[in-house]
């Protein structure tokens, strides 16, 4: 364990997990003081994905203009130095990661300040969180949580805003990562979560349907490769049957709108099939890049209603990735004296287990 001043209240926090470089400060877990983000869409827009040599070399650049920025925004605040640093850990990029981590190694050497390991995928329910408790609310468990991004699809159990258990994951490709390639199919751009949303509310869901994947008994673990591979082929059989070899506009439309229905529908089904094992959940937090999209927030909201329980999202600009939730969480982990020693020689560190759990262990122990 890490010995950290119980009056550190300052987190700067590092994230350089895939193709976002970010840094902020965050006060207490709740009010941010600085943040700024460099998005890397440009640099693989081309190649309709992440190019992880690209990414390393982009956080490479963007960490110490970054850092400039933010000091100075910090300095002409009178803002008071931060009292540790919290970065990215794992998962992501092996490249990328390296690179955050070794800057946050350096700057902790520089100034004395301990260092914080922070999850990234538990972390992104600190979007949640710091939104909340800026607005005078304190998160409330236990509760059901759900990060959908390009990289993860993850069911988790809250105890706390540290503590923390996989329930269930997706077996195959995340969530975010089948929008991408679906968008691709369909001729869209890159990230394609937006496009396939913004062509989505033009289509009919039901012209074509989509095979209600991982429904059948109670596993809560979630699949996108066999959606995927449904799209791939009707896309491509409905523009052998075209006169130019292109899917028309209603087409693209109305295969992006059954698609997206299919999608998030799988993920309501896990949601439900877990709320109805796990009755003393008392709120369900939706986090991650694909957390923007606003059917997928409609959909857990009603299923939350009917569960008599309350579902919470982060402001947009805290769905993609970003430093503000690392800054938060490594201010709770801090807090809590729950703070584990990096790995030397490795750049990520696991602060929980994955062990899928016993939802009637689960259950059993409220």
């Amino acid at each position: 364990m890490m010995e950290v001043p119980v009056s550190s209240k300052l987190v700067l926090g590092i994230e350089s997990s895939c193709d976002e470089t970010a840094l902020a400060v965050v006060d207490s877990g709740k009010r941010i003081l600085a943040s700024c983000v460099a998005s890397q869409t440009r640099v693989h827009q081309q190649f309709g994905g992440v190019v992880p040599e690209l990414a390393a070399r982009d956080h490479l650049s963007q960490l110490s203009q970054l850092y400039k920025i933010l000091s100075k925004e910090l300095t002409e605040s009178g803002t008071a130095k931060w009292q540790a640093i919290a970065v990215t850990m794992g998962p992501g990029l092996f490249g990328s990661l390296l690179v955050g981590v070794q800057f946050a190694r350096g700057l902790s050497f520089a100034s004395g300040k301990p260092l914080i390991p922070v999850d990234h995928v538990l972390a992104h329910f600190h979007g949640i969180f710091v939104g909340m408790r800026s607005g005078g609310h304190e998160p409330v468990f236990p509760a059901l949580g759900c990060i959908l991004s390009g990289g993860h699809t993850h069911l988790f159990y809250l105890h706390s805003t540290v503590e923390m258990e996989l329930i269930a994951h997706t077996i195959d490709d995340a969530c975010g990562e089948c929008f991408d390639k679906v968008a691709k199919m369909l001729g869209l751009g890159y990230p394609g979560g937006p496009q396939i949303e913004k062509r989505a509310a033009e289509g009919d869901p039901n012209r074509y349907p989509m095979p209600q994947v991982m429904r059948r008994g109670r596993n809560l673990d979630l699949s996108y490769s066999g959606l995927k591979t449904h799209v791939y082929h009707l896309a491509n059989r409905l523009m052998q049957q075209s006169n130019d070899g292109k899917l028309s506009d209603e087409e693209i439309a109305d295969v992006a709108a059954g698609f997206q229905q299919e999608a998030f529908g799988q993920v309501a089904r896990k949601c439900k099939l877990a709320l109805d094992a796990l009755p003393q959940v008392n709120a369900i937090y939706v986090a991650g890049g694909v957390a923007c999209n606003g059917v997928l927030r409609q959909r857990i909201s009603e299923l939350a209603a009917q569960h008599s329980c309350q579902s919470y999202f982060p402001d947009p600009s805290l769905c993609t990735d970003n430093a503000v939730m690392i800054a938060s969480m490594g201010y709770d982990l801090m807090a809590s004296g729950k703070i584990l020693s990096p790995t030397r020689g490795s750049p990520y560190t696991k602060l929980l287990s994955e062990k899928i759990s016993d939802l009637s262990r689960l259950t059993a122990e409220t």
